[in-house]
This record gives C-alpha cells, sequence and structure tokens, in this order.
C-alpha cells in the first residue's frame, strides 16, 4: 500500500484548537449520559448511604474507585478515537477461540440488564409513590412496570441529541442544587478532609450491626458494591463508547475495515495526539460531576443520616435524605419548600438514570453482538434496539413483579429490594469484569495501535493497577456472594 492511499486524521474541530474552557466543555457529551446514568443510582444512594454508615471513612476509597474508572473509560474512547475501532472489534481477536473474549462480556452484560431495570424503575417508583402518597413502600412496583412502558415507548422514539441534551442540563442542575445544600450543611470540613485522604479501612458501628439488613451483609460485599456502582460499570462503557460513533472524533467513522493502516508521517501523528483532548475533556468532566455528586451525597450522610444512625435502605431509599435541604432553614414554610424541591430533584435524577440506561444498554448489546462475528459486524442499531428492548422489558417486568412477590410474603413489606437486586450485577459487571478490560486493552493497544500513538508508560502502569485491583476485589465480593447463596 502507498503512502497515500494510508489513513489520515481528519482536520482538528476548531474547539479543540481554542483554549477557552467553553470551548472545551462542547466536547462533553457522551460522558454527561454516563454522568447522569450513573448519579441517580449511584450517588443519590450509595454515596449518602456510605456516609450514613462510615461517617467519612470511606470518602479516600470513593476517590482512588473513580480515578480507576477513568482510567478504564479514558484508555477505551482513546483507543477508539485513534483507531476508529470500538475495543470489542479487537477483543474478538485475542488468544484463543474468536470472538471468544466479547461473547463472554457480552452474556453477562446482557444477562445482567434486566437487574439493573428493575432495580432502576422500582427506585423511581419508590421516590414517586413517596411524592405521591407520602409512602415510598405504597406502589412502587406498580409504578415501576408502568415507567417501564413509558420509557421503552420514549426510547423507541427519541433520538441521540435529545438525549444528550436533556442529561447536561440534568447533570448541571443537580450538581448545582447539591453543592450548594453541601454548603449550606456546615459540615464538619476538617474530618471530611481527613477522610479523603487519609486512608482507613472502616468497620459496622454498632447500631449498623443490629440492623437485620446487614445480618448477611460483610463489609466486602457492601464496599465492592461502592466500587461497582460509581461512575457506573463495562456494561455502561461499552455503550458509551459505542456513542462514540455519533460524534465522529478522530479516525471514527472514517475505517471500512481493520486492515487499513494509519499513516505515520510527523502531521498525521500530532494531529492524532491533538484529538485525543476530546475524550479527554468527555471523561475528565463526566467522572468530576461524579464525584463532586459523591463528594456531596457523602458528606450530606455522614454530617445529617450517621449521627441519626439512618441506613437508606430497603424501600427508604431517599425520603431520610430529604433532610439535606430542609436542614437549610428552620421556617416550617421553606421547609415544605425545600422538601418538594428535594423530591423533584430526586425524581428527576433517577428519571434520568432510567431514561439513559436503555439506550445505553441499546448500544452496549449491538457493539456487544457485532463484535462475536464477521457476519454481524453489519448489524444495524435499529435492529438490535428492538430485541433488546422487548428482552429487557420482559424480563425487567418479571424480576420487579417477582420483587413485588417477595415484599408480600415479607412481614416488612420489603422483599427482594433495589439494592439487594442491584449488588447481584454490581459485583460482576461494575468491578470484576473491569479487570480484564484493562488488560485487554494494554494488550489491543500494542498490537494494533502505531508505536508513536501508544499508551505512555504512566498510561499503562495505571490500566495493570486498576486491573489488578478491579480483579482482586471483584473476585472476593463474587466468592462471599456464593458463600452467601449457599446458606
Amino acid at each position: 500500500m502507498t503512502e497515500s492511499k494510508k489513513l489520515e486524521f481528519p482536520e482538528l474541530a476548531a474547539a479543540l484548537r481554542s483554549r477557552k474552557v467553553g470551548d472545551f466543555l462542547k466536547f462533553f457529551g457522551p460522558g454527561a449520559i454516563i454522568a447522569s446514568v450513573t448519579i441517580g443510582s449511584g450517588e443519590t444512594v450509595w454515596a449518602s448511604r456510605s456516609g450514613a454508615i462510615f461517617g467519612y471513612a470511606m470518602f479516600w476509597a470513593f476517590s482512588l474507585f473513580c480515578i480507576t474508572k477513568v482510567v478504564q473509560v479514558y484508555s477505551a474512547a482513546r483507543y477508539m478515537t485513534l483507531t476508529g475501532e470500538h475495543p470489542m472489534e479487537r477483543w474478538a481477536q485475542l488468544p484463543g477461540p474468536r470472538g471468544l473474549f466479547p461473547a463472554v462480556v457480552g452474556v453477562v452484560m446482557v444477562v445482567s440488564f434486566p437487574f439493573y431495570l428493575s432495580s432502576l424503575p422500582i427506585m423511581l417508583g419508590t421516590i414517586s409513590s413517596w411524592i405521591l402518597f407520602d409512602d415510598p413502600a405504597r406502589y412502587p412496583h406498580l409504578i415501576a412496570l408502568i415507567f417501564i412502558a413509558f420509557l421503552i415507548v420514549l426510547t423507541l422514539k427519541q433520538s441521540y441529541g435529545l438525549l444528550e441534551k436533556a442529561q447536561t442540563s440534568l447533570v448541571g442542575l443537580m450538581l448545582l442544587v447539591m453543592l450548594i445544600a453541601t454548603v449550606a450543611a456546615n459540615p464538619d470540613w476538617v474530618a471530611a478532609l481527613m477522610g479523603a485522604v487519609v486512608p482507613t479501612f472502616p468497620v459496622y458501628p454498632e447500631w449498623v450491626s443490629r440492623n437485620p439488613m446487614f445480618a448477611d451483609r460483610t463489609l466486602i460485599v457492601e464496599m465492592v458494591a461502592y466500587m461497582g456502582v460509581i461512575g457506573g460499570g463495562v456494561q455502561d462503557y461499552v455503550g458509551y463508547v459505542g456513542m462514540l460513533r455519533e460524534k465522529v472524533w478522530g479516525m471514527i467513522g472514517r475505517r471500512s475495515n481493520g486492515e487499513e493502516i494509519i499513516s505515520e508521517t510527523p502531521e498525521n501523528l500530532e494531529l492524532g495526539k491533538a484529538w485525543l483532548k476530546a475524550p479527554l475533556v468527555d471523561t475528565l468532566v463526566s467522572f468530576a460531576s461524579v464525584l463532586l455528586f459523591t463528594a456531596a451525597f457523602l458528606i450530606l450522610g455522614a454530617a445529617l443520616l450517621h449521627p441519626r444512625e439512618i441506613v437508606p435502605s430497603g424501600m427508604d431509599l431517599y425520603n431520610h435524605q430529604v433532610v439535606f435541604l430542609t436542614e437549610l432553614h428552620e421556617s416550617a414554610g421553606v421547609k415544605t419548600f425545600l422538601s418538594g424541591l428535594y423530591k423533584l430533584g430526586v425524581f428527576f435524577a433517577i428519571f434520568g438514570t432510567v431514561y439513559g440506561a436503555y439506550e445505553l444498554y441499546v448500544r452496549t448489546a449491538h457493539e456487544s453482538i457485532r463484535a462475536i462475528t464477521p457476519k454481524w459486524r453489519n448489524l444495524s442499531l435499529n435492529d438490535v434496539r428492538k430485541w433488546t428492548l422487548a428482552y429487557t422489558a420482559i424480563a425487567g417486568s418479571a424480576l420487579v413483579l417477582y420483587a413485588w412477590w417477595t415484599a408480600t410474603q415479607d412481614p416488612n413489606g420489603i422483599g427482594w429490594n433495589p439494592i439487594s437486586i442491584m449488588t447481584i450485577p454490581l459485583h460482576i459487571t461494575g468491578v470484576l469484569l473491569a479487570g480484564p478490560w484493562c488488560f485487554a486493552i494494554i494488550y489491543i493497544d500494542r498490537k494494533f495501535v502505531p508505536p508513536p500513538l501508544q499508551m505512555g508508560w504512566f498510561l499503562v502502569a495505571l490500566n495493570i493497577i486498576s486491573g489488578l485491583a478491579f480483579t482482586y476485589f471483584g473476585g472476593l465480593a463474587v466468592y462471599e456472594d456464593i458463600l452467601g447463596l449457599m446458606k
């Protein structure tokens, strides 16, 4: 092949040549969807739950968890921007039977979809039931089924552009409100700072140990769930990288097959490196938003729930946190207004989570299926969307109905609740699978990316460290899960 026929990167986007922050933020798009999808289920529940249980003792761990997720996501987005290929496509060529790795990862993720898309609608049902009937356990399962039907139809009709704009606005609004609430709560800032920078291994307080919800929930199970939920998991990231096809950054959309060679002229290599600013900005802004939300909800949980010995659990996932805003003013009228504002904010946060999750999982299924065998490579997104939504609607609704039935059998009316449903896949898709992801990224980067564009030693080292941490802690939590099921 002659040099003239080798692939050239397109002209750099004008916003990437600018030094203005506002221009850089134009590349925050797919990351907003990731942030909004994880914030509703992750930071609003799990971060405040951590603060309620451990005070500030887990703050440092959440920061490290976020860094490992940044490494995982950026490395994949970086690969796609430079090569135009989704990592799943090249993972089909890992040593061993062709397509084995993406097939295994894809099957595990697809099996996990209904668990997330039943627990999340039930969460939406609890907040809706609380708003409508002042009782989060009144009709959460019925409302969840209604929302599943509504959001399936909405996902079939919406465009990617509408989804991105809606989620970007939602993230910005919620971040502003919760940061104001955090500052106004006047927490112990010294304790919060120490918790953020000084690693400590927490223990359950005595009052938590007495809670029947934690009778069989070991520390490892609880803590690795935090690791899995912050910023999302593999089931989200495969779809996120797939969404970059909408942005056509760098080489994306410019490669017809995996045999084409990227030109290694100095000018083209510099252009390729310059394009990496786009996924870097999107990833960093996304996870900076996630970390700020995490910090806000963890601090509020530590400052307002921990002293009251209250833990978000069962169906009481959001109603206790209303003090995050009502504590801001003593006036009864203002408290009523702030309570309504909190309910509305949390509702839209959870709605945004479920709203984005359906489209995200459609993209995940699409990228997984087309990577398994060449004959499925040209499978259209719309074909996959119909089958994925039908599957998640049926299986997710079945799990909601099962959770509803278990609630009727439980004397406390809780049964199989969103926390217990979500914990099942969190340890696997949120943590354990992330380990092989990091190692596989290193392999394809070294094998299929031109040497001058390959990851530097620092990013490689971060992937190795993150991969080892994900594999070890994910494996440990899954082992604990198996022991719990055998009891």
